[in-house]
This record gives structure tokens, C-alpha cells and sequence, in this order.
């Protein structure tokens, strides 16, 4: 449900239940406010689980956040993923996916917001570096995340803030296009056209 963004109450819709007892006529039907009961419990014991191993995990962690706006419903969207090396390999974690609709994603919100996250699973004083596309409030949300990480006593280089490289390709060339005057939207329908090549 979480993962394809389906709403509690589809739980109880007839067609839904009619699908699962043609897979299986012995699975017990759930309500609403089960399965959201479910899916709470289920993110609590997550974080916990979490949480102890990233404080087993010796070093610093590095940060990938990526924000954008859903036209449609008007919508904020911001992700953090840490990274972080264990037992001699790189691990990659989704920390958050948060949605806001009626906050702007200001350099000082998404600061607030990834520390706020930091904090929860304890890696605000593990804080090494991180990367996020070239949007003026990625570059203003690194040096207050900065400030807030030595709140706590965490030193962290300012300089440590890299900025995607495949935003800065993607910015380049769309710009490129647009000084030729191509059709940047015929471009992508040729992309997604399995048939072009």
C-alpha cells in the first residue's frame, strides 16, 4: 500500500477483496484502520531496527537529498538518503521521503527538515558531506545544516557540499537546446517511444 501510494480505505473496496479471495479464499480481510495500524507498527520496529544499526556502524555518513514539486497537487516532496560504509562496503539507505503542502521548501525548511531526520536516527554527529542538485535552496540548506550539526558539537567542512553531476549535465544541455532552438519536448516523447532509437 505505502509503496504504490494506495489509500487505506482501498482495504475495504469489494473489488479488492474479491481479488484476494481469488488468490487465496483463506486470507482474513483487514480494515482501514488495521492495515494502518499495521503499517505504523511495522515503521516503529523499522526504526528501531535502524536506528541500532546505524549506531553500530562506526564513521560518517554522507548525504544524498533531492526536493521537487508536484505540479498537479501542488505538492513539495523532499528525500534524504544516507550512505554509509560497513564491514568494507557501501550501504545506501532511504532515511525519508516527505511530503509538504503548504510549506515552500526554503533553504531553512530543508535544513530544519534533514536535521530533524538526522536527529531521529541518531547520525546528526556523524554528518560528513552531502549532494543535491544546484537549486538555490540546497546550496542555502548545507551551511544552516552545518550550523545545526555544530549545535551539537559535530564539526562539519562547509566545503563538503557536492552538487550533482547529472544535474548539472542535464542544466547544461537544456540550455545548449535552447539556444539552438530544438524542441526540448519533442526530445523526451522520443525518448520514452520504445520503438525510436
Amino acid at each position: 500500500m505505502i509503496r504504490r501510494s494506495i489509500p487505506f480505505s482501498e482495504v475495504e473496496d469489494a473489488s479488492c477483496r474479491s481479488y484476494v479471495f481469488c488468490l487465496n479464499d483463506k486470507v482474513m480481510t483487514t480494515s482501514r484502520s488495521s492495515a494502518r495500524a499495521d503499517i505504523i507498527r511495522m515503521y516503529d520496529e523499522m526504526l528501531v531496527v535502524m536506528t541500532r544499526r546505524f549506531a553500530d556502524s562506526p564513521g560518517s555518513i554522507c548525504l544524498s537529498v533531492d526536493g521537487w514539486s508536484s505540479e498537479c497537487k501542488r505538492r513539495n516532496h523532499i528525500a534524504v538518503v544516507v550512505t554509509f560504509i560497513k564491514n568494507w562496503e557501501r550501504k545506501s539507505v532511504l532515511l525519508s521521503l516527505k511530503t509538504t503542502e503548504h510549506e515552500s521548501q526554503t533553504g531553512e525548511v530543508l535544513a530544519n527538515l534533514v536535521y530533524s531526520d538526522l536527529r531521529r536516527f541518531g547520525l546528526h554527529t556523524k554528518l560528513f558531506a552531502m549532494a543535491s542538485d544546484n537549486g538555490s535552496n540546497m546550496v542555502a540548506a548545507w551551511p544552516l545544516l552545518v550550523d545545526l550539526c555544530a549545535k551539537d558539537g559535530t564539526i562539519v567542512d562547509e566545503d563538503m557540499h557536492a552538487r550533482c553531476v547529472c544535474h548539472v549535465i542535464n542544466i547544461t544541455v537544456r540550455a545548449f537546446l535552447k539556444e539552438i532552438g530544438a524542441n526540448i519536448t519533442v526530445g523526451a516523447a522520443q525518448r520514452s517511444d520504445p520503438d525510436h532509437e
